[in-house]
């Protein structure tokens, strides 16, 4: 099997394997590799760099792609469900229509990434970089973490991710005592009650939708 340049043509990669499942390519430098509808499922990519590869309808269900180089990938109604993308590069990165679900996304750089129709359900994308990102979402920058809202089961403020159940009960300003002022308490209060009421909207939304719809 053979991975090529999606440009080129050139020989990337070689190996004897009739499948990339499980396939060791950490580190490898895959740039602008074709890779569409691949099947690199549990591949180890850990360190890879896949700039600007077609990753268009590949299954990476489970990959290692920890600190990969992903910039500029298309990697358009891929499957990264359950795969470890932390603190990997996807910056201007096509993800529309990927399925992200349980994907741990924390430390990654999304600038500029495309998440519009991905599903986030419960992907954790505490501590990421997306300021410039597109996607189903809520981003608070706020004066020290940011915040983010998938759903009422997964938000994040920095580092730390729960529902927003518990951060109600225990807000940001109770859980960074040691380092969150008065007014940066009172700060995150409101940024949670304003991720409650575009929650609420959104469901709102969707719910209306789904009834036009029949």
């Amino acid at each position: 099997m053979q991975i090529l340049n999606r440009w080129t043509g050139a020989v990337l990669y070689e190996t004897a394997l009739e499948t990339l499942s499980g396939a060791d390519l950490h580190s490898a430098d895959l740039h602008s590799a074709d890779l569409s509808g691949a099947g690199l499922r549990d591949a180890d990519l850990h360190g890879a760099n896949l700039h600007g590869a077609n990753l268009h309808g590949a299954n990476l269900r489970g990959a290692d792609l920890r600190g990969a180089n992903l910039s500029g990938a298309g990697l358009r109604d891929a499957d990264l469900s359950g795969a470890n993308l932390h603190g990997a590069n996807l910056h201007g990165a096509n993800l529309r229509g990927a399925d992200l679900r349980v994907a741990d996304l924390s430390g990654a750089d999304l600038h500029s990434a495309d998440l519009r129709g991905a599903n986030l359900h419960g992907a954790n994308l505490s501590a990421s970089n997306g300021a410039t990102a597109q996607g189903d979402y809520l981003r608070i920058t706020g004066s020290r973490h940011a915040l983010i809202a998938i759903d009422a089961d997964n938000i994040s403020i920095g580092c730390l991710r729960d529902t927003l159940a518990q951060w109600r009960k225990h807000d940001a300003g109770t859980r960074c005592l040691e380092y969150y002022t008065a007014a940066q308490v009172e700060e995150y209060r409101l940024h949670i009650e304003y991720a409650a009421a575009w929650l609420a909207l959104r469901e709102a939304e969707r719910t209306k939708d789904k009834a036009n719809a029949q």
